[in-house]
């Protein structure tokens, strides 16, 4: 978001509550590329996850009680 010009207050690194999950580190650096590649080819395709990626997001995903329930498992895409 911030590549693309969204303006967002610098999180401070000492503050430990706010500080990024090391297991996420992988993760976060595949999707964004994979979401920037999509982006750039204008071809939407479906990211797949593995099932040790699938239970990192599980533990971390917020589903409101709000909004439609995320349905995921191994053998298909991540919905809502």
């Amino acid at each position: 978001a911030k590549e693309a010009g969204i303006i967002f207050a610098e999180i401070d690194s000492k503050n430990k509550e706010l500080a990024f999950n090391p297991e996420l580190n992988t993760l976060s650096e595949r999707v964004i590329l994979f979401a920037k590649k999509s982006l750039l080819s204008g071809h939407q395709e479906n990211m797949l996850f593995d099932r040790d990626e699938l239970k990192i997001i599980g533990k971390y995903i917020h589903c409101s009680a709000n909004w439609n329930a995320v349905n995921y498992n191994i053998k298909s895409p991540v919905i809502s």
